[in-house]
């Protein structure tokens, strides 16, 4: 699958799934196996792609609630990478 394949409810779909795991490490597989078996791209791609999608409007009127939490968890990434 390209990136301009990638729909928003694909996306938000797969963030719902993982979403409910609680614990990562009991997953059968992992997040980024998961990324790659899903979207066919590697899961870097898919993260950038996914920063991208998270400053449409479009992607948080499908799900305001998760949408704000990764734009959350994405905002705490970049303030960990910068004090590094």
């Amino acid at each position: 699958m390209k990136l301009k394949d990638i729909r928003d409810e694909d996306v938000i779909g797969f963030e719902r799934r993982w979403a409910r795991v609680f614990d990562p490490r009991a997953a059968k597989i992992t997040r980024n196996e998961d990324i790659r078996r899903t979207f066919g791209i590697a899961p870097g791609r898919y993260y950038l792609f996914l920063a991208s999608r998270l400053k449409s409007e479009s992607f948080f009127r499908l799900d305001p609630v998760l949408a704000d939490r990764l734009k959350r968890l994405c905002n705490n990434q970049g303030k960990e990478r910068q004090r590094i």
